[in-house]
């Protein structure tokens, strides 16, 4: 997933932010194995940590765990939009009211999926009992007309890791996140400390141009629940919202709870480190990694996933000036599968190299192409080709092979050198 998307996934970020944090990136590429953690904030939006993978997924009830028989019968959490009457509404100002700071942010790289990690969607049975409820509402508001969308991920184990819920009111929209024992992971962290306090619980609320932060933690030990809420294009009607959100989940006579939507519904997994060796020796993936390197690279390391919805191998290999990186998958997202003569939709130079005015509709191709292996030659790979300030060429494109694998590759070197490390892709 590409860093945009994951901004916007783990509380979703708007686009000056964005703008702001490529500015501010160093130029050149970095080696991804010696940034791990990065690597893994990125991954996360590769599994979508809040970006809709499947509308097929089966969403899941609050007791029962999800099989093929109660996927079919249970309806996706996300609510039709209408126009309730709000009665029994809390009235604002008997609440506790939000206390903005003005807060900046600083990137950070602590996101790492857990092992065996898995997504489901919430009923709305299971969304209400979050807070206690039969039936959803934050402080007698009804969020019937904010057109929810949401989202589970858990762990291994069957116990979620992390809760996303999104909605939109008007021209604003948020995002809470939910997780248990600690403030849900972000990839952009904002400084501050405790602005208001909600019935004995302190709330950190950051206010950034129109984008607001607001964190806390309720409980303690393993019943804990950390909440991060995130909104944009604020309005006096979304910030009561948010108000009431708050105040829902920090009543004194309200619970906040995540343990009750643990699932035993647990697919296979594995995650592992491997030497080159056993790499080459998986079968149906080893086949597909270079034979040979050029003289002085030297393999760094190789990892084998599998899970729902995912199931790769990676390994990358260095030599002090350049690097290469490769995926074998068998589970790989094709949307942006391209044609070799349709230039326009993955040429790197083909809109300028400024600032390109990239079309939306050729967004997914031109960023993360996938060709066609038997349309792959040099001179499509020299259109995806850009050079960095130390005068080292790199590129990143996939690969789809008639089987269904995609090969991805991420490479930076000399020219001649860059030519030696993707020959393993062209035809002989």
């Amino acid at each position: 997933m590409k860093k945009e998307e994951l901004f916007r996934a783990v509380g979703k970020i708007n686009d000056a932010l964005i703008e702001e944090f490529e500015t501010q990136a160093p130029a050149g590429r970095k080696h991804w194995a010696r940034y791990g953690a990065l690597a893994a904030c990125v991954c996360l939006l590769a599994a979508g940590a809040f970006v809709w993978l499947s509308a097929d997924r089966a969403p899941l009830p609050v007791t029962q765990p999800a099989t093929e028989q109660t996927a079919q019968a249970v309806q996706p959490t996300t609510v039709l939009p209408s126009e309730p009457v709000q009665t029994g509404l809390t009235p604002l100002e008997a609440l506790p009211q939000l206390s903005f700071a003005e807060g900046s942010g600083e990137m950070a790289a602590d996101i790492a999926l857990p092992d065996g990690y898995f997504f489901r969607d919430l009923t709305d049975e299971a969304l209400a009992s979050i807070w206690g409820m039969e039936t959803l509402s934050w402080e007698g508001y009804d969020p019937a007309a904010l057109e929810l969308q949401t989202e589970l991920i858990y762990d291994g184990t069957g116990r979620v890791w992390l809760a996303a819920i999104s909605g939109t009111l008007g021209g604003s929209d948020f995002t809470l996140t939910l997780s248990p024992e600690r403030i849900p992971p972000t990839c952009i962290v904002y400084g501050g400390g405790t602005t208001c306090d909600f019935y004995g619980t302190g709330v950190t609320a950051l206010r950034s141009g129109d984008h607001l932060k607001i964190t806390f933690l309720r409980g303690e030990g393993e019943s804990a629940v950390g909440a991060r809420l995130e909104a944009n294009g604020v309005t006096e009607e979304m910030e009561a919202l948010l108000t009431r959100i708050v105040s829902q989940s920090l009543r004194e006579d309200s619970v906040l709870q995540l343990d009750q939507l643990k699932t035993d519904d647990i697919p296979a997994w594995r995650r592992e480190t491997l030497t080159e060796p056993q790499a080459r020796a998986e079968a149906g993936f080893g086949e597909y990694l270079p034979e040979t390197l050029p003289a002085g690279f030297e393999f760094e390391a190789a990892y084998r996933e599998l899970g729902e919805d995912r199931n790769r191998l990676s390994a990358t290999w260095y030599n002090g000036y350049g690097d290469l990186s490769v995926t074998v998958d068998k589970c790989a997202d094709l949307r942006g599968l391209v044609h070799a003569d349709e230039v326009e939709k993955y040429d790197r130079n083909y809109y300028g190299t400024e600032k390109p005015d990239v079309p939306d509709e050729y967004w997914e191709s031109w960023s993360s192409p996938t060709f066609y292996a038997e349309e792959l030659t040099k001179e499509v790979i020299e259109r995806r080709l850009c050079e960095s300030d130390i005068g080292n060429f790199y590129t990143s494109f996939s690969v789809l092979y008639p089987d269904g694998t995609v090969v991805s590759v991420n490479v930076s070197a000399e020219e001649s050198t860059l030519w030696l490390l993707l020959s393993f892709l062209l035809p002989n």
